[in-house]
């Protein structure tokens, strides 16, 4: 029996380990690189899908996240006091009251200009001046002639105590005492005008106010001025003290009419209430009557009726004269006897006697009204008779406007 040998199995072969680049690198004592983890593309979009949907959520609900989101911004932005001045300036404005003193004597200075955000408002006989400016920083100026400009930065608040705000200014030249009365009563003037040299000033309560002017000046020029008085000029003294020079006596507004013959005629005379400023308003004609001429005045004084013979041929008339103007306008005249009644309210009332009209004719005797605003006469009642002149009826009658 054959024998056949076994073949053997040659001894299967180890596996060759591995050696990765890196392990190589550390056998060499060489660090590996990190290289960046490689992150798939669905991995990338996740943060920007995140803010995609929180977006259309938000927009989906604007009504609400807007106005959120704008008062959230609003109350960061309000927490810082500039910019709250600076948001709430555009919305709101405060009135700002600026009171303007004298340096010196802390007295008011009027007449001052005030501006504040551009606004412009002369202060009164206080020195006061209001003025509505938008919240915030803004710039406060004043001027006024003869003093020194101001100018500066002011916080409008949302405080109205923090709005009331004084300015002390500084004169240039000399403080000078100025004191205006009325002429008629010796009172005191408030509100009167003083002007002297560009520069100006307001009286107060007690007639009193202070004017500054150039030292060197001497002797310039002053004006007083105030609503229903008569405008007084003149000279004033350039000096800090209080003199007899500077108190200036003011007459009030209106004119007296009268009838004069000082020039040997019968004149219609007006003056100032004190007497002063004489005009002659209508000449005499040197036929007046010395006891027959008359003068009657409205109750405003807008209107005289003047009874005067005017002329050589003996007629009388009665005349309008207009103080407004000095205008003469004839109201009647003719061969007649006239008597005067008197005003009511612009209309004048008289009666006329007709000498040329005998007793049986019609309008022997009137009682009329003459309308001095519209020129016209009004007949109230009139003779009014019938027959002849030896037997005639006589009645009164009322007519209508001529």
């Amino acid at each position: 029996m054959s024998k056949r040998k076994k073949h053997q199995k040659a001894p299967a072969k180890q596996p060759e380990a591995v050696v990765t680049h890196e392990e190589k690198l550390e056998a060499a004592g060489e660090q590996p690189v990190q290289e960046a983890p490689v992150v798939s593309a669905d991995k990338k979009q996740k943060p920007s899908h995140f803010l995609g949907q929180l977006c259309g959520r938000y927009w989906a609900k604007k009504l609400f996240t807007v106005p959120a989101t704008i008062l959230v911004v609003l109350g960061v932005l309000a927490a810082v006091p500039f910019t709250r001045y600076t948001l709430l300036g555009v919305v709101m404005k405060e009135d700002v009251t600026i009171t303007v003193v004298d340096s010196k004597t802390n007295s008011p200075v009027s007449k001052a200009t005030v501006v504040l955000d551009g606004h412009s408002v002369t202060t009164g006989v206080a020195g006061k001046a209001t003025l509505h400016a938008r919240v915030g920083y803004r710039t406060l100026s004043v001027d006024k002639k003869y003093y020194q400009s101001y100018g500066q930065s002011r916080l409008v608040s949302l405080s109205r105590t923090a709005n009331i705000v004084t300015v002390k200014i500084m004169a240039l030249g000399r403080l000078v005492p100025v004191t205006v009365l009325n002429k008629l009563t010796g009172k005191p003037v408030a509100g009167a005008t003083v002007k002297a040299l560009n520069a100006d000033a307001v009286t107060a309560a007690d007639g009193t106010t202070t004017l500054v002017l150039p030292a060197e000046a001497s002797l310039p020029q002053v004006s007083v001025a105030m609503g229903g008085y008569n405008t007084l000029s003149g000279k004033i003294t350039v000096t800090d003290q209080k003199v007899a020079a500077n108190t200036f006596s003011i007459t009030p507004a209106g004119k007296l009419y009268f009838l004069s013959n000082l020039s040997g005629k019968i004149d219609v005379v007006k003056t100032d209430l004190d007497g002063s400023n004489r005009q002659t308003v209508l000449a005499g004609t040197g036929n007046e009557s010395l006891y027959g001429t008359t003068l009657l005045a409205s109750r405003d004084w807008k209107y005289l009726a003047l009874y005067a013979q005017r002329t050589a041929t003996g007629n009388s008339e009665i005349d309008l004269i207009d103080t407004s103007t000095d205008k003469l306008t004839n109201i009647d005249e003719g061969n007649a006897s006239f008597s005067l009644i008197g005003w009511d309210n612009d209309k004048f009332i008289y009666q006329v006697n007709r000498n040329n009209i005998s007793a049986w004719q019609n309008g022997q005797q009137a009682l009329k009204s003459f309308d001095a605003s519209t020129k016209s006469i009004t007949v109230l009642a009139q003779t009014a008779a019938s027959g002849t002149q030896y037997n005639y009826q006589d009645s009164r009658s009322a007519v209508s406007t001529l």
